[in-house]
């Protein structure tokens, strides 16, 4: 039996601070806390990412979260949440949500007490999400000829061809964000989350070259 699983939220942090400032600054009060082990990997792939491993894993286990900067993303920081094992195994956004707030919530705020900021955590609703006309033209293309249960080899290349539109046009959406619209054309849930990880890797790989 398929378990029907929610799409999670894409969360981001709209900052006016140099990014890069922003990450180191926010990295120190967490280890200054004594309530995190913090790994800073700048740099890597075009990215600024520091891991935030909390102390207090709530009941979940290998929980961390992420502040990721791409390059070509100004000065928004992208919020991500991981386990090793979450409980329950497939969380819904609640439980999503909150061990993000466990996780950011008071480092934000001391942040913002220090420089007098007001940062928060937006979350981003999947249903919002919308493409430009040139990325959506190309994406109903793709998903109003595809073989829902099993691509055609025509279909693969019209999902390419979508990748290569939203390259040219800067255009990323979100793993989320994709599997919600495909979601919404008639995919069944695994099969968009399939479909969205082969499609987020390849933006991810021509980003490289």
């Amino acid at each position: 039996m398929t378990i029907k699983t929610e799409i999670l939220p894409e969360i981001l942090i709209n900052i006016s601070d140099p990014p890069r400032e922003f990450l180191q600054a926010i990295s120190l009060i967490a280890q200054q806390s004594g309530q995190y082990q913090v790994e800073i990997h700048f740099d890597f792939g075009g990215m600024d990412i520091v891991d935030f491993c909390p102390y207090d894993q709530l009941v979940h286990e290998g929980l961390y979260g992420q502040l990721i900067h791409h390059e070509d993303s100004e000065r928004t920081i992208r919020v991500e949440i991981r386990a090793s094992k979450w409980i329950p195994e497939h969380p819904p956004r609640s439980i999503y949500i909150e061990a993000a707030q466990h996780i950011f919530a008071n480092l934000i705020k001391s942040y913002n007490s220090q420089n007098n900021k007001r940062y928060r955590m937006r979350i981003v609703s999947c249903k919002c999400y919308s493409l430009p006309p040139k990325s959506k033209k190309a994406f109903k293309q793709f998903s109003y000829l595809a073989n829902k249960s099993c691509l055609h080899p025509l279909d693969w290349n019209r999902l390419y061809r979508f990748v290569r539109i939203c390259h040219a046009a800067r255009v990323c959406p979100s793993e989320e964000q994709l599997r919600g619209l495909l979601i919404k054309e008639g995919f069944t849930d695994d099969y968009a989350a399939y479909i969205s990880d082969i499609a987020c890797h390849c933006y991810e790989f021509m980003k490289t070259k």
